[in-house]
């Protein structure tokens, strides 16, 4: 029997933000009194070391469950957070975002050397400097700093694990303002990727991944053909960032977030997936 292979996904890092992820030893350079080279370790706000503490804890999952096996990992897009929304920065210079996202990627791989293939999907134009510029950037740093690793950035790929079809992109259906209506956005846009290809005569991918929305969702559909019936699944993955004012603004003041990264399983054209996250209720809670 073939040993399954896993397909480990994150997305949504927004390095560089104060509520992103953020090695905190990360070392980061500006000049001294004379200068030379200094090195600068910004110091992580209690959400980055929350938030770090949580990856941390999530890889310590990952390394247990898969062991000796190999490892696809996805960056899902939005690994900075770019020169549109400055406000909670961690600095106003722009290499200083690709850098802590360098880092992030180095703890991550060395933490599971089981990874040989790395992909990354482009983000939002606003939150990577434009043209998939911070995705490049992560992927020739990858490729330069760990040879072993196949790595590689696109837009939107299909990749296709032990004969599973991960269709993966980083922008998609976004999640309801109402909790009795949500998915519904996830379902309908699931179900057009799946009639186009098969009114297009192409098979449809069996997993759905996109992010971009800093929500979980998960959604799954069987559609008729050929006599049958295709099954499909739609994943929509949390975030490594906390709300800033446009995070608040754009989902009127939502509760909660919730952070997390999906692991599937994959062999012989079927799948199983972990869902490793953690919901937080954001409010301020006292009695007056």
């Amino acid at each position: 029997m073939t040993a399954p292979r896993f397909v480990l996904v994150l997305s949504d890092w927004h390095c560089g933000h104060r509520l992103g992820l953020m090695p905190p030893d990360v070392q980061l350079y500006h000049e001294d009194e004379n200068g030379a080279p200094a090195v600068w370790s910004p110091k992580p706000t209690q959400y980055q070391v929350y938030l770090w503490d949580l990856l941390d804890r999530q890889l310590s999952e990952v390394a247990a469950l898969v062991k000796k096996r190999r490892i696809v990992l996805l960056f899902n897009g939005d690994i900075t957070q770019g020169q549109k929304y400055p406000d909670l920065w961690v600095s106003t210079r722009p290499s200083d975002q690709i850098e802590i996202a360098q880092a992030t990627a180095d703890f991550i791989l060395k933490r599971l050397p089981q990874i040989d293939t790395v992909r990354i999907a482009f983000g939002t134009p606003s939150h990577e400097f434009g043209e998939g510029s911070s995705a490049r950037l992560l992927w020739k740093h990858i490729e330069s700093n760990h040879r072993r690793v196949n790595v590689k950035a696109v837009s939107h790929g299909i990749a296709d694990v032990a004969g599973v079809s991960f269709d993966y992109a980083h922008h998609g259906p976004g999640a309801s303002q109402r909790v009795w209506l949500n998915g519904n956005q996830a379902r309908y846009y699931l179900k057009d990727i799946m009639l186009s290809d098969i009114l297009g005569g192409r098979v449809p991918p069996r997993v759905v991944l996109r992010s971009h929305v800093h929500t979980y969702l998960h959604e799954a559909l069987e559609v008729a053909a050929g006599g049958g019936y295709l099954p499909a699944d739609i994943f929509v993955t949390p975030s490594w960032c906390g709300m800033g004012d446009h995070a608040i603004q754009v989902t009127r003041s939502a509760s909660g977030i919730t952070h997390g990264s999906l692991l599937f399983e994959v062999a012989g054209g079927a799948f199983k997936y972990h869902a490793l996250i953690e919901s937080k209720d954001v409010r301020h809670r006292e009695t007056l």
